[in-house]
Protein backbone atom coordinates (compact mmCIF):
# COMPACT_ATOMS: atom_id res chain seq x y z
CA UNK A 1 0.00 0.00 0.00
CA UNK A 2 1.18 3.64 -0.93
CA UNK A 3 1.40 6.02 1.91
CA UNK A 4 -0.04 9.23 0.70
CA UNK A 5 0.33 11.20 3.73
CA UNK A 6 3.70 10.45 5.33
CA UNK A 7 3.04 10.29 9.21
CA UNK A 8 5.76 11.66 11.82
CA UNK A 9 6.68 8.12 13.77
CA UNK A 10 11.02 9.56 14.85
CA UNK A 11 9.27 10.60 17.71
CA UNK A 12 6.31 10.29 20.17
CA UNK A 13 5.93 13.91 20.67
CA UNK A 14 5.30 15.19 17.01
CA UNK A 15 2.97 12.50 17.19
CA UNK A 16 0.68 13.32 19.85
CA UNK A 17 0.95 16.84 18.67
CA UNK A 18 -0.07 16.19 14.78
CA UNK A 19 -2.81 14.28 16.31
CA UNK A 20 -4.26 16.49 18.71
CA UNK A 21 -4.17 18.71 16.01
CA UNK A 22 -6.38 16.39 13.65
CA UNK A 23 -8.45 15.90 16.99
CA UNK A 24 -9.39 19.33 17.15
CA UNK A 25 -9.78 20.37 13.37
CA UNK A 26 -11.77 16.96 13.22
CA UNK A 27 -14.06 18.58 16.29
CA UNK A 28 -14.63 22.24 15.19
CA UNK A 29 -15.55 20.87 11.06
CA UNK A 30 -17.99 18.61 12.33
CA UNK A 31 -19.63 20.66 15.20
CA UNK A 32 -20.31 23.50 12.34
CA UNK A 33 -21.49 20.50 9.55
CA UNK A 34 -23.77 19.14 12.58
CA UNK A 35 -25.14 23.18 13.30
CA UNK A 36 -25.53 23.87 9.68
CA UNK A 37 -27.64 20.11 9.28
CA UNK A 38 -29.30 21.18 12.35
CA UNK A 39 -30.83 24.08 11.86
CA UNK A 40 -31.53 23.38 8.69
CA UNK A 41 -33.97 20.61 10.42
CA UNK A 42 -35.07 22.98 12.80
CA UNK A 43 -36.25 25.44 9.80
CA UNK A 44 -38.20 22.86 8.23
CA UNK A 45 -39.79 21.52 11.04
CA UNK A 46 -40.91 24.83 12.38
CA UNK A 47 -42.22 25.29 8.89
CA UNK A 48 -44.35 22.43 8.71
CA UNK A 49 -45.56 22.82 12.56
CA UNK A 50 -46.66 26.37 12.06
CA UNK A 51 -48.34 24.98 8.36
CA UNK A 52 -50.13 22.12 10.73
CA UNK A 53 -50.89 24.54 13.57
CA UNK A 54 -52.61 26.85 11.18
CA UNK A 55 -55.91 23.99 10.26
CA UNK A 56 -58.34 25.19 11.91
CA UNK A 57 -60.06 22.01 12.11
CA UNK A 58 -57.04 19.16 11.79
CA UNK A 59 -57.72 15.54 10.89
CA UNK A 60 -56.67 12.51 13.30
CA UNK A 61 -53.71 12.47 10.66
CA UNK A 62 -52.65 16.16 10.97
CA UNK A 63 -53.29 15.86 14.61
CA UNK A 64 -50.58 13.10 14.81
CA UNK A 65 -48.25 14.42 12.40
CA UNK A 66 -47.96 17.81 14.68
CA UNK A 67 -47.38 15.88 17.34
CA UNK A 68 -44.82 13.71 15.73
CA UNK A 69 -43.19 17.10 14.16
CA UNK A 70 -43.51 18.32 18.08
CA UNK A 71 -41.40 15.45 18.84
CA UNK A 72 -38.81 15.42 16.61
CA UNK A 73 -38.10 19.02 17.29
CA UNK A 74 -37.93 18.06 20.71
CA UNK A 75 -35.33 15.43 19.99
CA UNK A 76 -33.12 17.37 17.97
CA UNK A 77 -32.70 19.84 19.98
CA UNK A 78 -31.48 16.93 22.96
CA UNK A 79 -29.34 16.04 20.14
CA UNK A 80 -28.09 19.49 19.37
CA UNK A 81 -26.59 19.91 23.28
CA UNK A 82 -25.52 16.16 23.38
CA UNK A 83 -23.83 16.72 19.95
CA UNK A 84 -22.49 20.25 21.06
CA UNK A 85 -21.08 18.30 24.80
CA UNK A 86 -19.35 15.52 22.90
CA UNK A 87 -17.56 18.14 20.09
CA UNK A 88 -16.32 20.02 22.91
CA UNK A 89 -15.16 17.13 24.87
CA UNK A 90 -12.81 15.76 21.53
CA UNK A 91 -12.10 19.32 20.60
CA UNK A 92 -10.32 19.87 24.14
CA UNK A 93 -8.71 16.71 24.38
CA UNK A 94 -7.51 17.25 20.79
CA UNK A 95 -6.11 20.79 22.26
CA UNK A 96 -4.66 19.42 25.20
CA UNK A 97 -2.99 16.58 23.56
CA UNK A 98 -1.45 19.31 20.72
CA UNK A 99 -0.07 21.50 23.48
CA UNK A 100 1.37 18.63 25.51
CA UNK A 101 3.09 16.99 22.10
CA UNK A 102 4.27 20.84 20.44
CA UNK A 103 5.85 21.80 24.01
CA UNK A 104 7.32 18.54 24.61
CA UNK A 105 8.85 18.40 20.98
CA UNK A 106 9.92 21.93 21.41
CA UNK A 107 11.68 21.84 24.72
CA UNK A 108 12.90 18.16 24.83
CA UNK A 109 13.64 16.58 20.88
CA UNK A 110 14.25 20.36 18.89
CA UNK A 111 16.47 21.75 21.06
CA UNK A 112 18.80 18.00 20.74
CA UNK A 113 18.44 18.26 17.13
CA UNK A 114 19.11 21.65 16.74
CA UNK A 115 22.53 21.30 18.68
CA UNK A 116 23.18 18.30 16.57
CA UNK A 117 22.57 20.14 13.39
CA UNK A 118 24.97 23.04 14.67
CA UNK A 119 28.15 20.09 15.44
CA UNK A 120 27.80 18.96 12.47
CA UNK A 121 28.07 22.07 10.37
CA UNK A 122 30.84 23.09 12.48
CA UNK A 123 32.44 19.38 11.94
CA UNK A 124 31.91 20.32 8.29
CA UNK A 125 33.84 24.11 8.45
CA UNK A 126 36.71 21.94 10.54
CA UNK A 127 37.05 19.67 7.65
CA UNK A 128 36.61 21.79 4.73
CA UNK A 129 39.18 24.68 6.30
CA UNK A 130 42.76 24.01 4.76
CA UNK A 131 44.92 23.60 7.53
CA UNK A 132 49.36 24.19 7.14
CA UNK A 133 49.89 20.94 8.27
CA UNK A 134 47.57 19.26 6.02
CA UNK A 135 48.52 20.36 2.78
CA UNK A 136 48.83 18.19 0.34
CA UNK A 137 51.52 18.76 -2.69
CA UNK A 138 50.55 17.27 -5.32
CA UNK A 139 53.86 17.64 -7.86
CA UNK A 140 54.31 17.11 -11.59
Amino acid sequence: MDNKIPLPTDNIYKFYALFGLLLFVFGIGVGIAQTKSSNDFMVKSYVELETLRSIEKPTAVEIMKKAFVERLIAVESENKVTFKWGLTVISAAGLVLMGYGFHRWHTRIQPAQDEMVRLQLEKLRRDLTPHPERTRTDGP
